[in-house]
């Protein structure tokens, strides 16, 4: 079992990476808190896994428990599921001493971390990610959000958890796709921090693809471990903490030409919207062509999708794919903020790209 600390003063907490912890839960949430009450939510394919050994740690340590089960997939981030929430929440009668937990992947997290974050004001919230985007991403550092017909995360909070729970076992029960989906975000703290980690990990396919438990959980540590440092040093993300952002500009707006939809996965957006990214980035003369080769060398070894063609539909035009990055929350004062490669393990934001250049650009890429 691995601890790592995110810093962040009196909404500090620990990332806890093992095998097999989550028997241990109970144990592990006495030296958080003492909790009135303990939410869990989750959803049917994640319940029927690890629902009853999560509860099962619970009520075993003396907690009161309720729990629910509610529909997967990116179309239940929305107002309709987190008023149920938070509904929900209510009508089990958990008070201000009250625990949630959210007990699965990246959609969920996001949903039950924003209904936690405004339920009476606030509950205290513990992350139990069991994808490995989730693991390595979005259950570290607070962001919370759903989603609008606008766009993407374009309504949300930031709320820390009180900690951090991933089980790397929880990992082999993921199809393919969304292990792949998930590796997206851990090549991105490659492409933006540590070009050693990025190394790492072309020197270890096949055990990453093969699911090695301890190249895997090594993998999902050294992840959390960059983010931490952004979390760390810009917990609001009104500056540094926006590099984690690679990939994101063009892959939200993907997402939401998708109707989000089984379609295209986050994170699939995200390594599409990433070799977009570097391709823009080669076009406008920063980067090389041989760190864009290099990249989609990686994707294409490990199967991931990372080119716009590879989504099955009528692909969108720039004019659209611009429609939606003009709705990005990263967008200021009418312009959008690019994350942009200089090399492999450096990146930068830049809040200088016309609309010109890139409607440009993105004509020599879509149809």
């Amino acid at each position: 079992m691995n601890r790592l600390r995110v810093d962040l003063k009196e909404s500090s907490y620990e990332i806890i990476v093992g095998k097999n912890i989550l028997s241990e839960l109970g144990k592990l949430i006495t030296e958080v808190g003492d909790f009135s009450k303990i939410a869990i939510i989750t959803d049917n394919n994640v319940g029927n896994l690890y629902l009853d050994a999560v509860r099962g740690s619970l009520l075993k340590k003396g907690f009161s428990v309720c729990d629910i089960e509610i529909s997967d997939g990116e179309g239940v981030k929305g107002w309709k599921y987190a008023e149920k929430l938070v509904e929900w929440i209510l009508e089990n009668k958990l008070d201000r001493e009250g625990l949630v937990i959210a007990l699965g992947g990246g959609v969920l997290g996001d949903l039950v971390g924003f209904s936690a974050s405004i339920a009476r004001r606030g509950l205290a919230l513990i992350q139990i990610p069991t994808t490995l985007l989730a693991q390595v991403d979005s259950s570290v550092g607070g962001k919370t959000a759903i989603n609008s017909k606008f766009g993407k995360n374009l309504i949300g909070t930031f709320f820390q958890p009180k900690l951090v729970v991933s089980d790397v076992l929880t990992l082999s029960s993921l199809s393919g796709r969304h292990f792949l989906s998930g590796m997206s975000e851990v090549i991105k703290y490659g492409l933006i921090r540590d070009p050693v980690f990025f190394n790492w990990i072309e020197e270890n396919l096949s055990k990453i693809k093969s699911g090695n438990p301890e190249i895997i959980s090594e993998l999902v540590i050294w992840s959390c471990s960059i983010k931490k440092q952004f979390v760390q040093k810009d917990e609001r993300e009104m500056g540094e903490r926006a590099l984690l952002n690679l990939g994101h500009t063009f892959g939200h707006a993907l997402e939401t030409y998708t109707g989000y939809s089984n379609k295209i996965f986050h994170g699939e957006a995200v390594s599409i919207g990433t070799t977009i990214a570097f391709q823009f980035s080669h076009f406008l003369g920063m980067c090389s062509i041989s760190d864009v080769n290099r990249l989609i060398h990686l994707y294409a070894k490990l199967g991931m999708k990372h080119q716009i063609k590879d989504i099955s539909m009528t692909l969108p035009s720039p004019k659209v794919l611009i429609k939606f990055m003009l709705q990005d929350k990263k967008v200021k004062n009418g312009n959008i903020t690019y994350i942009l490669p200089k090399k492999i393990g450096k990146c930068i934001v830049s809040e200088n790209c016309s609309i010109e250049s890139v409607n440009e650009f993105l004509n020599t890429i879509c149809p």
